[in-house]
């Protein structure tokens, strides 16, 4: 889950931080609150998949981390839901 760790920007102002805290993946919204991620706030994200991760608390958002060939994470797919 390390390689999870970074700052990713999706738009003009609008970055997420993701941190891996005792064991588990956290998100922190950087510069304004997106969809479920309130500004400042450190969500911990629970796994659906294998790349795929969600709030987990009844919420749709979920982040999708999809790896370039040298095994770092080349994108992130934040969908919030239906």
């Amino acid at each position: 889950m390390r390689t999870y760790a970074s700052t990713y920007a999706f738009a003009l102002q609008v970055r997420l931080r993701a941190n891996l805290s005792g064991g588990n993946l956290t998100v922190t919204a950087r510069d304004r609150t997106v969809f479920d991620f309130q500004l400042g706030w450190t969500t911990e994200l629970v796994a659906a998949a294998n790349i795929e991760f969600s709030l987990g608390c009844g919420q749709h958002t979920r982040l999708s981390f999809l790896f370039g060939t040298d095994g770092t994470v080349s994108h992130v797919v934040l969908n919030p839901g239906p």
